[in-house]
């Protein structure tokens, strides 16, 4: 019993602060309100998806001299990151087949 209402009231949190969240308007507040660790992964997607073509976005992250300034290290390795690039990928690709204006924020 006491598990299931701890499981109803951390479901009305999670679902309130989804709805929160995605109820702003602002791209740059939605990519904000993530916190730490999310916000570093979806700052390597979202740099795949805004990067000017395909070979700057993988030579950005082959190459990432942010994260562990001053070094330059090979972020895909490093951070296991191939499914945040992998989907920057995919979402590129689909722009290029239907364009931006039937998909969601990237």
């Amino acid at each position: 019993a006491l598990a299931l209402v701890v499981g109803v009231l951390h479901y009305f949190e999670v679902s309130g602060y989804s709805r929160e969240l995605w109820t702003l308007s602002v791209q740059e507040q939605k990519a904000v309100s993530l916190k730490t660790e999310n916000a570093f992964y979806y700052s390597y997607y979202e740099e795949t998806v805004l990067a000017p073509s395909v070979g700057a976005a993988l030579g950005a992250a082959l190459r990432d001299s942010r994260s562990e300034a001053p070094d330059t290290i090979n972020a895909i390795r490093r951070f296991n990151i191939y499914q945040e690039i992998f989907t920057g990928l995919l979402y590129r690709a689909l722009v290029a087949l239907v364009g931006q204006e039937q998909l969601p924020d990237p």
